[in-house]
């Protein structure tokens, strides 16, 4: 697997969040709608792809969250690459960004029915935290932290 970093105007990266987009909606319906306001590209400030050979199969970005601490948004594998190993090293390389630019603390939100996202971060060393910002009121959401 190769990283490539890149920016939110990448039409590999907009190919894959579209491919999210319909999968989020196939496998949770219309609770997946109710979070689509809050994946706007536009303010990314990281973007990872990541590939087999030229595909694109998996991405992953971040967006600044406050002074010490980013934001990981849009992490997504393909399906046929999924228990492989590759989101494990999407969120690396994306952390190893968040610390090339100053950044000591990484915050995420999730779906709380997303229990393999939820097993991945865990694993990763994220602790479930309070929900914060637009997700505070959210039922559907589970909030986690690391320290990068």
């Amino acid at each position: 697997m190769k990283a490539k970093r890149t920016n939110h105007t990448d039409p590999h990266f907009a190919a894959l969040n579209a491919m999210m987009d319909d999968w989020y909606y196939a496998k949770y319906g219309e609770i997946a709608l109710e979070f689509h306001k809050h994946n706007r590209l536009d303010n990314l400030t990281a973007v990872v792809i990541m590939y087999d050979m030229d595909k694109p199969v998996a991405c992953g970005a971040y967006r600044h969250h406050d002074d010490e601490s980013v934001e990981i948004k849009r992490m997504f594998v393909l399906q046929v690459y999924r228990r492989r190993g590759v989101a494990k090293q999407l969120l690396r390389h994306l952390e190893d960004i968040a610390r090339e630019n100053g950044y000591v603390r990484s915050v995420l939100q999730t779906g709380a029915v997303m229990d393999a996202a939820i097993a991945l971060y865990s694993a990763m060393g994220y602790e479930q935290t309070p929900k914060y910002g637009a997700f505070k009121e959210e039922e559907n959401v589970v909030c986690m932290a690391k320290t990068l």
